[in-house]
């Protein structure tokens, strides 16, 4: 039901982002989706007695920020130099690495099947036809080099008889998102974590629509920048980060931030068992290691004085 709502807005949102509806849309062609910056912090509040309800309720209040956010882009962009989104992107891509090993062992830590050698084969198997593609592909084969990959190996899983049908068997023919189906909480933890993961996205979405232009020959101004954040929901990934920390000037100062903030960020992600006997509320704001090294970050930038030249 999730993936069938996320999937509908996202195609929904496509459309309004390459066409444009009055003020909202960048008009340029960027294909939407959902975006990993917040599952962090939907984890701390689903884990929490709130649920889904409470991730739902969070991400709608949350969602004012970028909305809000829009309108201020040149003031907002002032608060993220280089030092600061370097660490936001990369610390996106150093919390998933938990996820990415749980899908590359074939589901989650526990499970019976969990790194079975076959699972590890088939995965090891996409992984190096992926980078094939992408190193000597040309054309189309380079470019959707992840979607190819995912689709030989979805033959090759349905050879070896390891798809069932079941589920699909038993669904409705026609099945709609249905509006409320999970109810609605509204956490202040949660809505504070969600806030700033949307603060986050707002930066991430510069920088992609950006490139865009760059691609596209088009100058981006700050009404394409305005338009865009008002329909987005992308992410950067580690790479990014890492091209962005490469920007940054190196001295004491910058690496300071840098250290401390994915430092304290991994933290929280690799041992969440840190913030055990804290109040719930402490645990759900800063249960995303994104979260915590998105704010250090923008703290030690706003408090620790520039290098003397």
């Amino acid at each position: 039901m999730l993936v069938n709502a996320a999937l509908l807005v996202s195609g929904i949102v496509t459309i309004i982002q390459c066409r444009g509806i009055g003020p909202i849309g960048l008009r340029l062609p960027s294909v939407m989706g959902t975006s990993f910056t917040f599952v962090a912090a939907a984890l701390a509040i689903g884990f929490s007695e709130h649920g889904v309800a409470g991730i739902l309720g969070a991400s709608l209040v949350g969602s004012l920020i970028m909305v809000i956010g829009s309108f201020f882009m040149p003031y907002v962009r002032k608060l993220f130099p280089p030092v600061v989104t370097g660490v936001v992107v990369m610390m996106i891509g150093l919390s998933l690495i938990p996820v990415a090993v749980d899908w590359f062992a074939g589901g989650q830590k526990g499970d019976a099947n969990y790194a079975d050698p076959a699972n590890l084969a088939m995965a090891t198997f996409v992984l190096v036809l992926v980078v094939i593609l992408v190193q000597w592909g040309k054309g189309i084969f380079s470019a959707a080099a992840i979607v190819i990959g995912m689709m030989v190996g979805y033959v090759v899983a349905l050879a070896f008889d390891w798809i069932s049908f079941e589920a699909v068997k038993n669904a409705e023919i026609v099945a709609i998102p249905q509006p409320l189906h999970f109810g609605l909480a509204f956490p202040i933890s949660g809505i504070i974590g969600m806030s700033i993961a949307y603060l986050v996205a707002i930066v991430e979405s510069s920088g992609n629509f950006l490139a865009l232009g760059n691609a596209t020959q088009t100058e981006i101004t700050g009404k394409h920048l305005r338009g865009g954040v008002l329909c987005d929901r992308f992410a950067m990934i580690i790479a990014a980060g890492i091209q962005m920390l490469d920007k940054v000037e190196r001295s004491k100062r910058n690496g300071l931030i840098i250290a401390i903030s994915i430092g304290r960020g991994l933290a929280v992600t690799t041992r969440p068992e840190l913030l055990n006997k804290l109040p719930s509320f402490f645990k759900e704001v800063f249960g995303s290691g994104i979260t915590v090294g998105s704010v250090l970050a923008l703290v030690l930038n706003l408090i620790l004085p520039e290098d003397k030249e």
